[in-house]
């Protein structure tokens, strides 16, 4: 299995597929400019969408793997088996227990991306 495709595609290449779905094919979002928050909030928001979206992605790739490994871990463990036995949902097992304790590494990561660690 391969990286995802976000963690594959140069981050130009995506900018350039964006602006031609989301600009030139359905007329949405600005291809060029710049608005100032302080003028325009939402038209900044507009000239700011494309960017974010972007420079999200290489953030956004290895993080959703990160997380499946960890959810994946969690599931495995004692309290999920137990909560289980227990007869409640699944979905309050995989959300309240498995999700919350592997978000904890998650947030480590991210916060250790963004300061450069």
């Amino acid at each position: 299995m391969g990286l995802p495709v976000g963690h594959r595609m140069p981050n130009f290449w995506l900018a350039l597929m964006l602006i031609v779905l989301f600009s030139l094919k359905l007329g949405w979002l600005p291809s060029i400019g710049y608005a100032s928050p302080l003028d325009d909030s939402f038209r900044f928001l507009q000239h700011a969408c494309l960017p974010a979206i972007v420079m999200g992605t290489d953030l956004a790739a290895p993080l959703t793997r990160y997380i499946r490994a960890e959810m994946l871990e969690q599931l495995k463990q004692d309290y999920v088996r137990t909560a289980w036995a227990k007869g409640m949902p699944s979905r309050i097992v995989i959300v309240k227990h498995a999700l919350k304790n592997s978000l904890i590494a998650a947030v480590t990561v991210v916060a250790c991306k963004l300061l450069g660690f």
